[in-house]
């Protein structure tokens, strides 16, 4: 009996004994197998590198379930329907069982870069439009175009609580109030009761509102003094405002400026008023802000007929105390001629005459009559006691203040008040 092995053809199923099968021809295959899955070379029935068994039949093997050894089995996604415009799906690859579990699957719909692009130009194209919107309203809040012409509505700069006022005409104005609106008109502003009983001065009848000040005369207003920061100017000042606010808003050029000898320095400005009268509008401040606001007839001032500047009347002493003031107000401001037509002739005759009354002030930077009381009034003639503060330029730059006592006789004359006699002693001086 032949112990040569036999074999089967792996092609034919042909069992041989020789080297080749005597069916198809097909040669024997060798002992040794190459492993389909590691491309191990080996003998014996299972690959020495990766398990792979080897087949019943020589040179025949399986493949090795991999995605049973190296992962464990994904289940496949669920179809992902995609817009029309998207490449149409090639088909799924065959993929070998080796390679089974480790196929990364696909992660979903990936944004276009059209859509994202678009999407950034149209953010940032809203935002432009709304810093542009923000940007216009706010500098039409807070600046104006001196270039153009705009300017921003006016507001009453007064304090949080302050009451609403009506338009005012002109800068001879307070609180709603223009000097020369008629009486009656108070009433749309001063809805509350006077806090205290008005007072008759002569022919004028001064009222006392929480706010304010009123003083009538012939049935129009003639003078208005603020008491709260609850009224303003035509321009926004109120009580608390600073100086630098003051002068931003009226100027430098003052018509006359001084103190008042309680610490408070006097900035007055001329305007013309309703029916051409000619007022003052007084800022009072002190410590660098706005302690008072007063607006008045301008005694000095030539007036349109049918307007007198605060015409005397019996006892009328306020109206003496106020051209007393007036005169060194129009000292201060340079305006010597005005201060000279308030002296009757006798006292510009001891005066020397209007050069040497002129001469006299030559160095003078500021004069200022304060604490006026009344010594003595009758009907045509009212003395007056008063402190007088004089402000001089001195050698070596400094400025020579100098204190007086004074005392001034006032007659009735010409429809005014005029001063007919005035002496003073110095009782105290000091540089600055």
């Amino acid at each position: 009996m032949s112990d040569v092995k036999s074999w089967t053809c792996p092609k034919c199923g042909q069992v041989n004994t020789s080297k080749f099968c005597t069916g198809c021809g097909t040669k024997r295959p060798s002992e040794t197998w190459t492993c389909p899955n590691c491309g191990a070379e080996n003998t014996g029935r299972f690959c020495t590198k990766c398990g792979q068994k080897r087949a019943d039949n020589l040179g025949q093997t399986q493949p090795l379930d991999m995605s049973a050894v190296r992962a464990p089995q994904r289940t496949t996604p669920e179809p992902v329907i995609k817009p029309s415009y998207e490449t149409p799906q090639q088909p799924a690859q065959q993929v070998p069982p080796a390679m089974q579990g480790r196929m990364v699957p696909p992660q979903g719909n990936v944004p276009q870069p059209d859509q994202s692009k678009g999407k950034q130009i149209a953010l940032i194209v809203v935002i432009i439009v709304l810093l542009g919107v923000l940007g216009f309203f706010g500098y039409r809040e807070f600046f104006a175009d001196e270039g153009t012409g705009y300017q921003p509505v006016a507001k009453q700069e007064t304090a949080a609580d302050s009451k609403p006022v009506r338009e005012m005409k002109t800068d001879l104005s307070l609180g709603g109030l223009d000097l020369g609106d008629p009486a009656g008109d108070i009433a749309e502003v001063e809805t509350d009761a006077e806090k205290k009983d008005p007072k008759q001065e002569g022919s004028m009848l001064r009222h006392y509102y929480a706010d304010m000040q009123i003083v009538e005369e012939n049935g129009k207003i003639t003078a208005l003094v603020s008491e709260t920061d609850k009224v303003s100017t035509k321009r926004g000042i109120h009580q608390g405002s600073m100086l630098d606010e003051v002068q931003k808003a009226y100027g430098t050029d003052t018509f006359s400026q001084s103190d008042d000898g309680d610490g408070r320095t006097l900035y007055e400005y001329k305007f013309t008023g309703q029916d051409d009268r000619v007022g003052l509008l007084r800022f009072a401040v002190k410590d660098g802000k706005v302690d008072y606001i007063s607006v008045r007839t301008y005694e000095g001032a030539a007036q349109p007929a049918g307007v007198q500047a605060a015409a005397p009347a019996v006892n009328d002493s306020e109206s003496a105390k106020g051209t007393l003031r007036n005169f060194y107000s129009a000292i201060s401001s340079k305006n010597l001629a005005a201060a000279w037509n308030l002296m009757t002739p006798e006292q510009q005759s001891r005066m020397g005459g209007y050069d040497s009354f002129r001469n006299g002030y030559s160095t003078t930077l500021s004069s200022a009559a304060t604490n006026i009381t009344v010594a003595s009034s009758s009907a045509d003639k009212v003395v007056l006691n008063y402190t007088l503060i004089a402000r001089d330029r001195a050698e070596g730059g400094h400025v020579k203040v100098q204190n007086f006592n004074g005392s001034a006789t006032l007659v009735k004359q010409d429809g005014g008040w005029k001063i007919s006699y005035t002496e003073s002693s110095k009782v105290g001086e000091h540089l600055q």
